[in-house]
């Protein structure tokens, strides 16, 4: 279903454009769920996941120590 995805991805840029809603990507500082050195991207569900399960088991080790 990746054309799908395209195809979405590319309706709602469209849908965006029309109504003039700023659609650049921005960052604000805080955590990343991007590697150190890895090539800015857009993020994915996927990427939040891994990054908060990450702080969950660091938040397990902090409290059990």
């Amino acid at each position: 279903a990746p054309e799908l995805v395209e195809e979405l991805d590319a309706a709602l840029r469209a849908q965006a454009a029309k109504d003039k809603v700023d659609t650049t990507p921005r960052s604000c500082g805080g955590a990343s769920p991007l590697a150190k050195g890895e090539q800015p991207r857009r993020i994915t569900s996927g990427d939040l996941v891994k990054m908060f399960q990450h702080h969950a088991e660091e938040g397990k080790k902090l409290q059990s120590a």
